[in-house]
């Protein structure tokens, strides 16, 4: 499938913007389970050192007991070292869309890259690997849960900005796959039903973003697609398109990228919920 210089633009402009959006939730996701890691730590242990912390251990800021204040966290995770106070004022205060908002409302050297610079600095076993980090992150998110229940809210913010990042993987996957889905002669009659993700910040400035991904129950449940029996039925003809069709062409070998990350981020939710060995 051809792609034009436009439409190639236009796609690599929204992409950015997501990406912008997934680090602004990777970032609450590591703050949160980090708040909450302390929080256990200062609940389980007589005395209360960050050098014993598994997220950001050792990393000197100039909040309580020498923990990160939310900028400095920022600027851990934005660049390789610990500046101090080099992210303005930023408080994680109120909504995740908000939080996510004003994440993604820094500019200039404050600004936050689209890669996490020295995934280490924040779990020193995750060996630099982003993927990895996200993994070391739930483990310790999981064991916080575990020992002091669900209903911390740091523990609640952490689970459900990982939440939103699940969402936006499989946004940026759709983007993709929904258009060569509807140019396909196999899925042209088919009604697709989305999920329409909450866009953080004012809503005017991601207007032209990409914020849905396909809702199968949902399709699979209306009746202009009665000729699949259930979900399971769609979601089937659809992996083996994927495999057989999609991927098999250069856009969709860019595209299981995608896929990939959202199956990477995904381990990391079934881990934070003690679905997976820690």
């Amino acid at each position: 499938m051809k792609i034009s210089l436009c439409l190639a633009i236009c796609l690599l402009t929204i992409e950015a913007t997501a990406g912008g959006i997934r680090g602004a939730y990777e970032r609450m996701f590591v703050w949160y389970a980090y708040q909450a890691e302390i929080e256990y730590a200062r609940e389980k242990h007589k005395t209360f050192s960050i050098n014993n912390l598994q997220i950001c251990p050792r990393k000197e800021g100039s909040g309580k007991d020498q923990t990160l204040t939310f900028g400095e966290f920022l600027e851990l995770s934005n660049r390789n070292g610990n500046a101090q106070g080099a992210t303005p004022k930023l408080t994680s205060k109120g909504t995740l869309w908000k939080t996510a908002g004003a994440i993604l409302d820094l500019q200039g050297r404050y600004a936050m890259k689209p890669r996490w610079k020295t995934p280490s600095n924040i779990a020193p076993s995750a060996k630099n690997s982003y993927t990895d980090m996200l993994k070391e992150v739930a483990k310790v998110l999981a064991k916080c849960k575990k020992e002091m229940g669900n209903d911390g809210s740091n523990a609640k913010l952490a689970s459900g900005a990982l939440n939103e990042l699940t969402n936006w993987r499989k946004a940026d996957y759709d983007l993709h796959r929904v258009p060569a889905l509807k140019k396909d002669p196999n899925f042209k009659k088919i009604e697709w039903e989305f999920w329409t993700i909450q866009v953080p910040g004012e809503e005017k400035k991601m207007k032209n973003i990409w914020n849905k991904h396909i809702n199968w129950q949902a399709t699979a449940d209306n009746a202009a697609n009665s000729w699949y029996e259930n979900i399971a039925d769609i979601k089937k003809h659809v992996l083996d398109w994927e495999r057989n069709t999609y991927f098999q062409g250069p856009e969709g070998a860019r595209a299981k990228k995608h896929k990939n990350a959202i199956a990477e981020v995904q381990k990391a939710v079934d881990i934070s919920n003690n679905r997976l060995s820690c």
